[in-house]
């Protein structure tokens, strides 16, 4: 429920007996999306059986993966006057001393691990280090969300006579006709 901004109704749903024709009673049991499957007719043995992906841990700030989407999305960056075009050049500086700071420990990285202790303990207050750019931290997604909504717009724009609501929901810069 990756958003979701009312988590204690989520967790309600899931744990009330409503949901118990959904259960599999295993330890990767998730009534919710079952029942929005099965009821979209996926039969119950090809979903969510057990938990097949993971997380993959992409060091912030956040790029997009192809060269031509990275290039967009600097371009974005430097056009909103977040960043400048020229910083994109430091970009796998940044991510690799943000990869160290992440992962700092005892055995990894000890001098930055052992430097946030010390300059704890001479100023008696938690420290660690701040993430370089982590004022950047959204940005991605605003991109993502930004470049999407511009592609459902371009696409609509070739519709006739688009539906009234989302000539009213166009962006500024929207193709669709009034």
């Amino acid at each position: 429920y990756i958003g979701a901004r009312r988590r204690q109704d989520i967790v309600e749903i899931t744990e009330s007996s409503d949901m118990d024709p959904w259960r599999l009673g295993n330890s990767y049991d998730r009534p919710i999306p079952r029942r929005i499957a099965e009821e979209a007719g996926v039969p119950r043995q090809l979903f969510g059986q057990s938990k097949m992906g993971s997380v993959v841990l992409f060091f912030q700030p956040s790029i997009p993966y192809g060269t031509t989407l990275r290039r967009e999305f600097f371009d974005y960056l430097a056009d909103e006057k977040i960043m400048a075009r020229s910083n994109a050049l430091l970009w796998p500086v940044v991510r690799w001393v943000n990869s160290i700071l992440t992962l700092k420990s005892e055995r990894r990285f000890a001098v930055v691990y052992y430097s946030d202790r010390v300059i704890s303990k001479l100023t008696g207050r938690k420290f660690r280090f701040k993430r370089m750019w982590s004022n950047l931290d959204g940005a991605l997604f605003c991109f993502c969300v930004n470049r999407t909504a511009e592609t459902y717009f371009e696409h609509l724009s070739r519709v006739k006579k688009p539906p009234a609501f989302l000539i009213k929901m166009a962006p500024h810069k929207s193709p669709l006709p009034a």
